[in-house]
């Protein structure tokens, strides 16, 4: 990996912005070196350094499906393709990426086996600024030597609605709702790592279950109904969903999550330089609803690239350019 001042290094959990479409997008597990995050909803996301995309039709097709709150598209945020070696680590650039959190939220100590919540403040977050690689969560569970990291536990829940919550490891021991805070163990008895070879025990009531009795379709059967909580968009609603029961399901599984995908195949309908500039640029262009809002555009120096042109010559254009794009809006699953 190159080191030179005209290179960067790939920031560690680093996607492609293809990949918060088709891998990582919206309510998605990312798996990190030391830890597993859920990529959180729209309204946690940067817009200062995103762009946004206009086309018609794929946004008439979004709003047939998804209701007229679609409004616009925009490209995920990012920063300048190649920074300086010595570019500060707390600049600007440094923090745009994609909105994430922890999840699963229950960690396990790989010494110890203490299975507990982020919440419970028995583990301690690492931040390294310069090696964010190294990112972790550690337990101090030994006097001797340094803290040993945790990782996540390897199991969730879901349900056929779409909601997703941590395992409900108390309420499964203690088979059903309990007042016992425990702490708990994850002990494994195989070396699989499949759920059949795991225990969980409480240390405080001693009491103890194995992984594999919710195993397969009856297993399921013996799940809490569903909670109604999406972490990605921080709700949670017991009364949002009608689903009897949740079905467990590995941290990684590849059935966890899919994205809908639509796309266009948009060709430019511009036959010279003036057309080309006004589709280029219609994300701004196209809110200049009237001349006298396109001449302010001008006269406060915006628009620079259409110096060559009269306010009519433009006009015109954008007028073109706004019947054009109600054509096939009858129509907006036409979209090849």
């Amino acid at each position: 990996m190159s080191t030179s001042s005209q290179m960067r290094k790939s920031e560690v959990g680093e996607v492609r912005s293809r990949q918060t479409l088709t891998t990582y997008g919206v309510g998605s597990l990312v798996d990190l070196p030391n830890m597993s995050v859920i990529v959180m909803g729209l309204d946690d996301w940067p817009i200062s350094h995103a762009n946004e995309i206009v086309e018609e039709r794929l946004l008439l097709s979004a709003q047939s499906i998804l209701g007229p709150k679609v409004t616009r598209f925009l490209t995920p945020s990012r920063g300048p393709e190649s920074l300086d070696a010595q570019t500060n680590w707390f600049d600007e650039f440094r923090q745009i990426g994609v909105p994430v959190a922890p999840f699963s939220r229950w960690m396990v100590c790989s010494r110890c086996r203490l299975l507990a919540p982020l919440k419970s403040g028995l583990f301690e977050a690492k931040v390294y600024p310069y090696r964010p690689d190294r990112a972790c969560y550690v337990h101090n569970c030994t006097t001797q030597g340094r803290a040993t990291s945790v990782i996540p536990a390897r199991f969730l829940v879901t349900c056929d609605r779409g909601h997703l919550d941590d395992f409900p490891w108390l309420e499964f021991v203690h088979r059903g709702e309990t007042d016992c805070n425990g702490p708990l163990r994850m002990w494994e008895f195989g070396p699989s790592g499949e759920m059949a070879d795991m225990t969980i025990v409480c240390d405080k009531c001693e009491k103890c279950r194995r992984l594999a009795e919710v195993v397969g379709p009856q297993g399921a059967k013996q799940m809490p109904p569903c909670n109604g909580r999406r972490p990605h968009l921080r709700d949670h609603d017991p009364n949002d969903c009608d689903c009897d029961t949740v079905r467990p399901i590995a941290l990684g599984a590849s059935n966890l999550w899919f994205p809908v995908l639509i796309s266009a195949l948009s060709v430019s309908q511009a036959t010279d330089d003036l057309g080309r500039l006004i589709e280029e640029n219609w994300a701004v262009l196209e809110k200049a609803a009237s001349l006298d809002v396109l001449q302010a555009f001008r006269q406060i120096g915006q628009r620079k690239y259409l110096s060559k042109y009269t306010d009519d010559q433009i006009w015109q254009k954008l007028q073109k350019k706004k019947e054009g794009a109600t054509e096939g809006a009858d129509d907006p699953d036409d979209l090849k």
